[in-house]
């Protein structure tokens, strides 16, 4: 039975049998995914910085350090498929992370902070839900798979606080 504590442990056969263009897909897809990983990473780990709130403030590193284990994942993949893992961050990664803090210090209040956190956590949502349509081979997409359903959660709960704040 698959459980949340075996992420990063999954491998992926260097062997399988997909062809180049199939591979290329898959380190396309997968590139993607650790992008918008890494610039969920770094948003939460501006948001642990810029809340006030000691509970929220350990939530956003708990999913900061998530984030950050799903990108090493990924990476982990990539390079098995014999590619090369995605920059660090994005523009629009970058760009986000300043509007928090800028809101953050605006507004001065937990409820901005959540709300660009469940922004951002949607686009990895939809990111992985994307990846989730593709055909990949299973050691590909499970793992995605798994990704996922963690990340649906993660959403949910922030949606819940940003009702909750609100």
């Amino acid at each position: 039975m698959w459980h949340p504590a075996t992420l990063g442990r999954q491998t992926v056969s260097t062997s399988m049998n997909i062809d180049s263009r199939e591979r290329e897909t898959a380190i396309a897809t997968l590139n993607r995914l650790v992008e918008v990983c890494e610039d969920a990473h770094d948003l939460y780990g501006s948001a642990s910085a810029d809340t006030l709130s000691l509970p929220l403030r350990e939530l956003f590193i708990w999913h900061s350090r998530q984030r950050g284990r799903f990108a090493d994942d990924l990476r982990r993949i990539i390079r098995r498929l014999g590619g090369t893992p995605a920059a660090r961050n994005t523009a629009s990664g970058a760009l986000g992370r300043r509007y928090l803090d800028v809101k953050a210090a605006m507004l001065g209040n937990d409820l901005a902070i959540l709300l660009e956190c469940q922004r951002a956590e949607e686009r990895v949502k939809g990111a992985y839900e994307t990846a989730t349509r593709h055909p990949l081979a299973w050691e590909i997409y499970d793992p995605i798979r798994q990704h996922f359903e963690i990340v649906c959660a993660a959403y949910e709960h922030l949606r819940r606080l940003c009702d909750i704040a609100s």
